[in-house]
């Protein structure tokens, strides 16, 4: 088999599982596969030891002290407080993925010849976003370690356990999910959102219960109580009006109060549904939300 028809090959298996969700038969096939890999994809590939290659904040930053900080919640604590967003820390120290995931090499081995659903642009409301299916190899070659290459590229929101399910070793579901699960749903809905420094999500909210917990870099949030909805929507989706990455000074300037957090590696943040939130990566960043 050629390298070009091993290049489709895989996409087309990707796409699949992409577009339909997982499918036993399709990962077996995958997995079967992997003596079609071709090395010299990767060879090209200059990794560093991790992908913390711009400086982060030592310490977590809360910038709005009325934000509750709880320790690794006990069900009554969270039923006590989960009207309003929490600062959650311990809920994700004992996963595997807080290590593993941190580094270029793991994700080259593991799922570097593999293919993505990749958005290109500043933010999903831009006119000149658009979105790919593009080899991770080659993800990391133009958009992560490429440092003349300016645009914005993210994995986001997408369920990477549906094509690799290995990964789902490496986290679990936190317990809150389950069992604050909402009568509405099957199962709590997982998604990873793995991109470059500078990836932004302008501000929205989900109809669902969120705990989002950072697991490699840095990520900042900015949160905004549903009651102010009428000043922030046109009423016609989950995204605000507003489109502005420096919002919180607009919002001063019309006296909308807001929380702000950092995310480090190994902290959560707990969004209720129908909170407006705003998110930019600071770093690298690989997050987990579970939706719920």
């Amino acid at each position: 088999m050629t390298s070009h028809n091993i290049y489709k090959y895989f996409r087309l298996l990707d796409i699949c599982l992409i577009i339909y969700g997982p499918d036993p038969g399709i990962v077996d096939v995958i997995d079967k596969s992997h003596f079609f890999i071709v090395e010299s994809g990767t060879a090209a590939l200059s990794l560093p030891d991790n992908f913390d290659k711009t400086p982060l904040v030592s310490e977590s930053i809360i910038l709005s002290n009325e934000l509750k900080v709880i320790d690794d919640p006990s069900i009554g604590l969270f039923q006590k407080h989960k009207e309003y967003p929490l600062f959650i820390r311990g809920l994700i120290t004992n996963w595997p993925a807080l290590e593993k995931w941190r580094r270029p090499s793991f994700w080259v081995k593991i799922a570097g010849h593999r293919f993505f659903p990749v958005e290109i642009g500043y933010h999903y409301s831009d006119v000149n976003w658009r979105q790919e299916i593009i080899q991770l190899n080659d993800y990391f070659r133009k958009y992560v370690f490429d440092m003349k290459n300016e645009d914005i590229a993210y994995i986001a929101q997408h369920n990477w356990a549906h094509q690799v399910p290995l990964l789902a070793l490496d986290f679990e579901t936190p317990e809150i999910c389950d069992i604050f699960l909402n009568p509405s749903l099957h199962s709590v809905i997982t998604h990873m959102w793995f991109g470059i420094k500078g990836t932004f999500t302008p501000l929205h909210f989900d109809r669902y219960n969120n705990i989002l917990s950072q697991v490699v870099g840095q990520k900042y949030v900015l949160l905004i109580d549903p009651k102010y909805s009428s000043i922030l929507s046109d009423g016609h989706d989950n995204t605000s009006k507003i489109i502005n990455e420096n919002i919180s000074d607009y919002l001063i300037q019309i006296n909308i109060p807001f929380y702000e957090v950092v995310l480090k590696a190994g902290e959560s943040l707990y969004i209720p549904s129908n909170w407006w939130h705003q998110v930019k990566s600071l770093s690298f960043s690989i997050s987990m939300s579970f939706w719920f």
